[in-house]
């Protein structure tokens, strides 16, 4: 069996590819590599697929078009992360004024509120994770995304982050301590075992079978009208 290290490249790597020669190939590698990550966090926090397929796209988007800064960020994971709650966050207030203008007494603050009264479901659960997930530092973060999220074995998991397996390992293990920790102030009592396996679980989660095509078409299409625009101008 080939060892997957030596066989995939990094996100650095990919990012570089992108940036210097304008692979399209390595954009796909990028989008299939974390596009049901980043699919998964939107549908757990908008609770609402037709959006966390709109989000998903404009986090790639993102991407491409700041992919020349972010070539020698080793980090990608944690980077994509905090994007996807950045424009999570646009979609909630933008579902609010919306709803302002149906609905008088709507909020933002109403919509939390709700997501966070009831802690029986396994959805709701995986809510507060996600939300949980920005409390921990950008390499615990990586890590526990990359092992369990989307449910990568531990050296391959080490390959992509950059780093020895023992390092991933505790890396992994200190972000699974922290979110026990944040989780128990929210109501929420887990066991590590108990609290990887459901993140496990997210890996095995269906996601839309358009959703990659989609989501290169839409870059592809973003990025080709930016390079129009610069060259017009």
């Amino acid at each position: 069996m080939v060892d997957a290290m030596t066989t995939e490249r990094t996100d650095a790597e990919l990012l570089q590819a992108y940036v210097d020669q304008g692979s399209e190939q390595a954009i796909e590698q990028l989008v299939s590599r974390h596009g049901s990550m980043v699919y998964r966090h939107c549908f757990r926090l908008l609770h609402d697929a037709h959006e966390a397929k709109d989000t998903s796209q404009a986090v790639f988007i993102v991407l491409a078009k700041q992919a020349r800064t972010l070539r020698k960020n080793g980090n990608l994971t944690a980077w994509l992360y905090g994007v996807t709650r950045n424009v999570c966050r646009h979609a909630l207030r933008c579902r609010v004024n919306r709803q302002r203008r149906e609905e008088e007494g709507a909020s933002m603050l109403e919509l939390e509120r709700e997501s966070a009264q009831s802690v029986e479901s396994q959805s709701v659960v995986l809510a507060l994770v996600y939300q949980e997930l920005g409390a921990l530092t950008a390499l615990q973060r990586q890590a526990v995304i990359l092992r369990y999220i989307e449910g990568r074995l531990e050296d391959n998991a080490a390959g992509l982050a950059g780093c020895s397996v023992d390092a991933l390992h505790r890396r992994a293990t200190d972000g699974i301590a922290k979110l026990r920790q944040r989780l128990a102030k929210r109501g929420v009592a887990l066991s590590g075992v108990a609290l990887a396996s459901l993140l496990t679980s997210e890996a095995s989660a269906a996601v839309p079978e358009t959703l990659l095509p989609s989501i290169l078409a839409t870059v592809k299409t973003a990025v080709a009208t930016t390079a129009t625009a610069t060259t017009a101008t």
